[in-house]
């Protein structure tokens, strides 16, 4: 059970979340221009190594305000199988 208090804290980590969802929705969009535009491997790689990161970045603030919000360990464990996943395909494109 997710229990929910309001802080600031609260407010600013979900905010940050937003805009993470929108600056990782763009660079989604700039990965299929790449690809359109055919660009080399090594800007590709460059590119995807700079999306991973911030990828990354993302859930772990995920993650951590579930921790805050006191989402229970099942949930959160699924929650964190699912990044690693979405990672790990990340990853293989890479390969």
């Amino acid at each position: 059970m997710v229990t929910s208090t309001h802080n600031a804290s609260t407010e600013l980590s979900i905010a940050l979340l937003q805009a993470q969802h929108r600056e990782n929705f763009s660079a989604i969009q700039r990965l299929a221009d790449h690809q359109i535009q055919d660009t080399s491997d090594e800007e590709f790689s460059l590119w995807m190594t700079s999306f991973l990161a911030m990828l990354s970045e993302h859930f772990s603030a995920e993650e951590n305000l579930m921790v805050q919000q006191g989402v229970d360990n099942a949930n959160l464990a699924a929650v964190k199988n699912e990044h690693n996943r979405l990672l790990g395909m990340q990853l293989s494109i890479m390969d």
